[in-house]
């Protein structure tokens, strides 16, 4: 796996207080997979809930505040950008250097303003280039140093964005807290219903493989692709599927997927 651009990062302020930033995401498989080894690098405890939970308590070596100049990609214009780029990578991942990544084409904005941002389940990259999104990237690294930070994927819990998210704890107020630790508790009950349906056991004995399979409270959900949701279970289902020459991707219900096991239903690919 490698890192992977995303789309629409965006600060998140409250009011005009910076609290963090939202990464964003792509439809990829680097971006499902979550971060599970990032949490662990950066010392996140599991068995907290909220917050807490997600609040890094060790900052690994591989953490760099880099700055360095960015051009035009047009043979008509180039004008060096000046660009500031907070970026980790588990030490071992890559051949490149980080500057080198950074330079790469698919981290460059041809521009001054605007965020670029990379992520996957073991490394990050987020790169400021306007005067006032480099300040803002200096606060969060200030805030990184500190241990000031809590990081999370794919929720969206202060905005509406989903994708990996940094938040600075001190920062947050006890509102948003609370809808986290509110949001904790819900998915907990999320994945008991989940193993309670048996699917992912169903699936894998049928020889089914995916990138992602998430599951989603089923009311929070009016329709699919497919039309309406009409399922006797509380939960469905995101699914990504390996081999996606033969399989759909998207939202499905446990009766869909208990199809697809039989090479049947909507995410099985009919040939034209």
């Amino acid at each position: 796996m490698s890192m992977r651009r995303s789309n629409k990062p965006e600060w998140l302020l409250e009011g005009d207080v910076l609290i963090g930033v939202g990464l964003g995401s792509d439809f990829c498989a680097e971006h499902e997979w979550g971060t599970k080894e990032l949490q662990g690098y950066f010392g996140l405890d599991a068995a907290l809930d909220g917050l807490p939970r997600r609040t890094v308590t060790d900052v690994p070596s591989g953490l760099e505040l880099l700055e360095f100049k960015t051009r035009a990609n047009s043979a008509r214009n180039q004008k060096a950008f000046q660009a500031l780029a907070i970026f980790y990578r588990y030490p071992s991942s890559y051949g490149q250097t980080p500057l080198e990544t950074l330079q790469k084409g698919e981290l460059q904005r041809h521009g001054e303003e605007g965020l670029s941002a990379a992520w996957d389940e073991k490394s990050f990259a987020l790169v400021a280039y306007a005067e006032e999104d480099r300040k803002k990237l200096k606060q969060l690294w200030e805030a990184f140093q500190r241990k000031d930070i809590a990081f999370w994927p794919n929720v969206g819990v202060f905005h509406t964005g989903t994708g990996l998210t940094f938040a600075i704890p001190s920062l947050v107020s006890q509102a948003n807290k609370e809808l986290m630790l509110e949001g904790d508790l819900d998915y907990k009950l999320l994945l008991k219903k989940s193993e309670a349906t048996g699917i992912e056991a169903f699936l894998r004995e049928a020889g089914k493989r995916w990138y992602a399979l998430n599951p989603k409270w089923s009311k929070e959900l009016k329709s699919t692709k497919d039309g309406e949701v009409k399922t006797a279970y509380e939960v469905l289902y995101w699914l990504n599927p390996m081999e996606q020459k033969q399989s759909n991707s998207g939202w499905y219900t446990v009766e869909d997927l208990k199809l697809w096991a039989k090479n049947e239903g909507p995410i099985v690919r009919r040939s034209a």
